[in-house]
């Protein structure tokens, strides 16, 4: 004998093959459509086209009440009621799984897009490592969360003052307490072991191929290039005017810091006036740029491109108005730009396969800017 539902005037329940029902009255028909609608796309997906739910999962509540989930099944000609918690928990989980699904898909682009809610793609070992151990913690803390959420809800419908007017005098559950302690814990561990992986393999700067020095001024960058005749540049930001079709704005450079694709970066940043910072979101690096100190920090860029930051340190009144574009080309063209960079730079031929003794370094001259 199965229980009837409690009063609801939408369309008969019973021709609802497998939906579940919040029936609260004529009250939140809203908050009913939408619980329909993620419920029916729960119940198809794991208990098959005819929606019933296995008898573990569908729980031993057989008594009605208002605010219940019922599951139609026209085979029965009736209800079957199911358990708040377990329907709860099952949406919760179809959330989590549509947002694990939407983790690993393609990336949109090394700058940013608009509309974008994820980060931007990896170009460098360290970003990738850095977006597994995020996606790591998102598991982690949407776990967490929704298992809180669904015990919440569950506390609140089981255990109301209408359902239990003589409440428990119980006060303490040893069980309960050592577990509440120790899962922290191991929960904690699970988190620290990669965290220092990651900050490990992001510090310590391996053989590198090359060496780059970022300077940061009121408001550009200046590169130099020790490795490759010592020749150095400044780096502006362009003006709208001077845009060409298909560059970003207040993205793009007058001269972009070049680098060739598979080679270990080292790069020491400094500054020459107050605190900058050198961040490139797609390389996974951030590093502060301090007046009288020499920081570093490393890259290997998987692919050709251009990728783009920022200054990340509020460094007066154009910080943001000092961007960063990096321009990643195979072996050959960097060399060929080296060739040609030298020349414009330092007033000096250079031969990227042989070592050359210090140039004169020649900056460009500033941009003129309002």
């Amino acid at each position: 004998m199965t229980t009837p539902a409690p009063p609801c005037d939408r369309a008969p329940v019973a021709a609802l093959d497998g939906l579940p029902v919040l029936c609260a009255g004529t009250k939140n028909r809203g908050a009913n459509r939408l619980i329909l609608l993620i419920s029916w796309t729960w119940t198809r997906t794991v208990c098959g086209a005819r929606g019933r739910l296995p008898q573990w999962f569908r729980g031993d509540r057989q008594d009605s009440d208002e605010g219940l989930i019922f599951m139609a099944d026209k085979s029965e000609g009736g209800l079957r009621p199911a358990s708040f918690f377990w329907a709860v928990t099952g949406v919760a989980v179809l959330t989590l799984l549509l947002g694990l699904g939407s983790m690993g898909g393609p990336a949109l682009a090394a700058q940013p897009e608009p509309w974008q809610m994820g980060m931007q793609p990896a170009a460098t070992p360290i970003k990738a490592e850095i977006e597994e151990f995020h996606n790591l913690l998102l598991v982690i803390i949407t776990a967490i969360s929704v298992f809180v959420l669904a015990l919440l809800i569950y506390v609140m419908v089981r255990f109301n003052a209408r359902r239990n007017p003589e409440p428990g005098k119980f006060t303490h559950n040893t069980a309960i307490e050592v577990i509440w302690t120790i899962v922290p814990v191991i929960i904690l561990i699970v988190i620290a072991i990669p965290s220092f992986r990651l900050l490990y393999f992001n510090d310590v700067v391996p053989e590198s191929d090359m060496t780059i020095k970022a300077v940061g001024h009121q408001w550009y960058w200046s590169y130099e290039y020790p490795d490759h005749g010592d020749f150095a540049f400044d780096s502006f930001m362009k003006e709208d005017g001077d845009l060409l079709e298909g560059e970003p704005r207040l993205l793009s450079v007058d001269n972009d810091l070049v680098v060739p694709v598979g080679k270990t970066v080292r790069l020491q940043v400094t500054s020459t006036d107050v605190l900058h910072s050198f961040a490139v979101p797609a390389f996974g690096i951030k590093i502060d740029s301090v007046p009288g100190r020499l920081n570093e920090t490393w890259f290997r860029i998987d692919r050709p491109g251009m990728y783009y930051g920022q200054c990340s340190e509020i460094c007066g009144v154009n910080h943001g108005f000092m961007p960063i574009a990096v321009r990643a080309l195979p072996e050959e063209e960097f060399n060929a730009w080296l060739k040609e960079a030298q020349a414009e730079f330092a007033g000096t031929d250079f031969d990227p396969e042989q070592e050359t003794e210090t140039a004169p370094v020649k900056r460009l001259a500033a941009v003129g800017r309002d």
